[in-house]
């Protein structure tokens, strides 16, 4: 495995959306790792740094939480969510996505739209 987990596609189900990965390995879990220090696994860890957007484009935190090895993201401020974002900023401290074999997922973004 030479890569972490990278966004391959998205499908709206209702409230939520069902984002995909590539190089998911033997499945997706919750850790976290520093510089020079192991990585840590988190079974019952909640995802963190995943956003979600209805057709307003106005962003919100969401719920993210892992189901197979798919992630399936929703929020009660967006029951109709048309894109979906992970750890898309400068400076994405608290990313906790990974494969099971210890490589983070990369950010990504749904949507198209022009900042």
């Amino acid at each position: 495995m030479y890569s972490g987990p990278l966004y391959k596609e998205m499908k709206v189900d209702g409230d939520r959306i069902r984002i995909r990965f590539d190089s998911v390995g033997t499945g997706l879990i919750v850790a976290t790792e520093e510089v020079f220090d192991p990585m840590v696994k988190y079974p019952q860890g909640k995802l963190q740094r995943f956003a979600i957007a209805g057709e307003d484009k106005k962003w919100v935190l969401a719920n993210a939480v892992i189901n197979g090895k798919m992630v399936v993201v929703s929020s009660p401020d967006v029951p109709k969510p048309v894109a979906a974002r992970y750890a898309y900023s400068m400076c994405p401290n608290g990313c906790n996505l990974h494969n099971n074999e210890g490589l983070p997922a990369s950010p990504f973004r749904t949507d198209e739209w022009e900042e």
